[in-house]
């Protein structure tokens, strides 16, 4: 069975094929800086990276240049939304991040901008705000 695994560096978006021993350049990311949290999410990886143009924000891959993209900026400016604490459950991903309205809270995503969105299932409340 041919394995695809995704690599994230400091600059770029990798795929890995690791039978294979090869690796290629999926999208550049410009002004890309530190990627973390990478997470599989319904056939894709999710991720936080840096960019110039968004700052802080969630992404996501399908391992092509065209599906390497931003899911939302949720904190569009110069600030942003640095999400983290990713977990899985029952097919959405739960995140804690940043919002001008309402500071760090609990969000939860599908994979698409338009399904990203604060979690209001619980009493919302704000979460301490994190610094990088």
């Amino acid at each position: 069975m041919f394995v695809i695994g995704l690599v994230l560096t400091a600059v770029v978006l990798l795929p890995v094929a690791a039978q294979a021993g090869s690796v290629k350049l999926v999208r550049d990311l410009p002004g890309s800086s530190s990627p973390a949290e990478l997470t599989p999410f319904g056939g894709r990886l999710v991720y936080v990276a840096y960019t110039a143009e968004t700052g802080r924000e969630l992404g996501t891959s399908d391992g092509t240049e065209a599906g390497t993209k931003l899911v939302k900026d949720i904190w569009p400016g110069e600030e942003w939304s640095d999400p983290d604490e990713f977990a899985v459950m029952g097919g959405v991903l739960y995140f804690a991040a940043n919002s001008p309205d309402h500071g760090r809270e609990l969000w939860r995503s599908d994979g698409t901008r338009k399904g990203t969105r604060p979690d209001r299932g619980l009493e919302s409340r704000s979460l301490p705000r994190r610094r990088s």
